[in-house]
């Protein structure tokens, strides 16, 4: 294991992140948010549309964020790491640009989180690197690509009717997005499930990609999963830009409630990203789990 090796490929990608995120809401001011009663400003804030800072101040804070990624990228450039920057910081900055009006942004966010994030997050953790296809083939790598495909499909259907860009939802339109997250909530549980019998009874291998620790992620399919589910449903039969339950309901969850009053107006996003942050987290806390116990037991054996 190569702790610090990860640490640092942790802080170089939320590093990155973060710029990502302040150059979407640069990018935006020509485009989604350029209208008065764009989705962003009818129920949040723009801190650059309303002029909460200058545009000199907002470069400098993105500058300032990204010095952390920037020397760490510097420091893995002879390394096996080498590549996820080089393909980050691509759809860092053509995400917006040229994916997002291709229809292309939600696979690309599937790639970035996963093989980009996951994939080369276990080989600075100190998995050996066997090539590109592992990063696209490893379950592993799918499971957190698929939670964070999850989130953007949530959030490009709330915004289907008040966004010009050509995503993947407003590609598909009403109901065909709803099944579309549908589908990112379901098909985790299914890749892990088939995972696990296949490299455990079908195939048996030495070096399991998933360890059995991280079956605790199907304790989503009694609360989260149902209830994201329903409201997907509702989804086909409410007006788009209205909750159609009263702002009190809760649904009961694993690690935290679902709120419909915190969740609103992030409708379908806050659902799915529910689902998709207590499965991710529930795949780590099993996984450290298992590897305490195999420790423990090793030690008083």
């Amino acid at each position: 294991l190569t702790p610090w090796t990860a640490l640092l490929f942790a802080v170089d990608g939320l590093s990155w992140h973060l710029v990502h995120n302040l150059l979407n809401d640069w990018q935006d001011l020509n485009d989604d948010d350029n209208v008065e009663d764009s989705f962003r400003l009818a129920y949040g804030c723009h801190v650059l549309k309303q002029g909460f800072v200058t545009k000199t101040t907002f470069l400098k804070i993105m500058a300032g964020v990204g010095v952390p990624g920037a020397i760490l990228t510097a420091v893995f450039r002879t390394t096996a790491l080498a590549p996820a920057a080089l393909y980050g910081i691509l759809a860092l900055f053509f995400y917006t640009i040229v994916f997002k009006p291709l229809a292309l942004g939600e696979i690309v966010i599937y790639l970035v989180w996963g093989p980009l994030m996951a994939g080369f997050g276990q080989i600075a953790a100190g998995a050996p690197w066997t090539g590109p296809a592992a990063l696209f083939t490893d379950p592993s790598v799918a499971l957190f690509g698929l939670s964070a495909f999850a989130m953007i499909m949530g959030k490009h259907t709330d915004k289907i009717t008040r966004s010009n860009k050509k995503t993947l939802p407003k590609v598909l339109g009403y109901p065909g997005a709803l099944f579309g997250c549908g589908f990112s909530i379901v098909a985790p549980h299914v890749l892990l499930a088939a995972t696990l019998v296949k490299e455990r009874f079908l195939c048996p291998t030495p070096t399991p990609t998933i360890p059995w620790g991280c079956a605790l992620a199907f304790l989503t399919l009694f609360r989260e999963v149902p209830s994201t589910l329903s409201i997907l449903r509702l989804g086909q039969l409410k007006d788009k830009m209205q909750p159609n339950l009263p702002m009190d309901t809760q649904f009961k969850g694993t690690l935290v409630d679902g709120d419909v009053g915190r969740a609103w107006p992030l409708w379908f996003v806050a659902f799915t990203g529910w689902h998709g942050v207590t499965f991710s987290y529930l795949l780590v806390l099993g996984s450290a789990l298992e590897w305490t116990l195999r420790v423990f037991a090793r030690s008083i054996l």
